[in-house]
């Protein structure tokens, strides 16, 4: 009887066992299902991250081009105002060579009459002794 006894109570501690290494089976499931889903999440974390950081950078540049694109904008309104001020002062350098090519040749026609003056002064002087 004490054998039995003996029986049945390694017999319940054997089912003990086996239930608490069921239990243990279970959960280590669960634990690698757990961590397995975190690696995923840390996964997904990371990827997001580096989305976050390439969209930082990429607002960055976009901020650098709207500069740029400000100056251009400047530069491009600059030059055009440069070439209405540049038609502007060809036109009137055009008008100040006209004039001068007159006055020129309003100086010749002058030099030339004075010089005739002077002859005709000369011949009249002639005939007058």
């Amino acid at each position: 009887e004490d054998q039995a006894d003996q029986l049945v109570e390694l017999q319940d501690h054997l089912f003990e066992t086996r239930r608490e290494l069921s239990q243990v089976k279970e959960e280590r499931a669960r634990l690698a299902d757990a961590a397995y889903t975190a690696r995923h999440w840390q996964d997904e974390v990371d990827a997001l991250k580096q989305t976050a950081e390439r969209v930082i950078n990429l607002e960055a540049e976009n901020e650098k081009l709207k500069e740029r694109l400000h100056e251009i904008d400047y530069y491009k309104a600059r030059c055009q105002q440069l070439t209405e001020d540049l038609e502007i002062l060809s036109n009137e350098h055009s008008q100040w060579a006209d004039k001068e090519e007159i006055t020129h040749e309003y100086h010749h026609k002058i030099t030339d009459l004075e010089k005739e003056l002077n002859k005709t002064r000369c011949q009249l002087t002639e005939t007058e002794n």
